[in-house]
C-alpha cells in the first residue's frame, strides 16, 4: 500500500494533463467507480506506479486514483515497477 498523496494523475481533464480526456466522460467513469465503492462492489485492480528516480508515475488507474482520492481513501494498494537506466 503507499499513500496516494505520493503521486499524482497523467490523465484527467486538466491542461497539464500528459494525457487529456473529455471532462464529462471523465467525471462520470470516475462517480461510477466512487459508487461501485460505496456500494460495496469494489472489485478493482492495485494501482499501476513507476518509480523513475524519486518520482512516482501513475501509469495505470487514473479514474480509480481519482474516485478513491474524492471518497476520502488515503491508502490504496499498488503494484511498484522502477525504471533503471543502464
Amino acid at each position: 500500500m503507499l499513500e496516494l498523496n505520493r503521486f499524482e494523475r497523467c490523465c484527467g481533464p486538466e491542461e497539464e494533463m500528459k494525457f487529456k480526456v473529455p471532462e464529462k466522460q471523465f467525471n462520470k467513469h470516475v462517480n461510477e467507480i466512487a459508487l461501485s465503492f460505496n456500494k460495496g462492489d469494489w472489485d478493482m485492480p492495485p494501482l499501476i506506479i513507476n518509480m523513475n528516480g524519486n518520482n512516482f508515475v501513475l501509469n495505470d488507474g487514473n479514474h480509480r486514483f481519482e474516485a478513491l482520492k474524492k471518497l476520502g481513501v488515503k491508502k490504496y494498494w499498488i503494484i511498484l515497477w522502477e525504471t533503471i537506466s543502464l
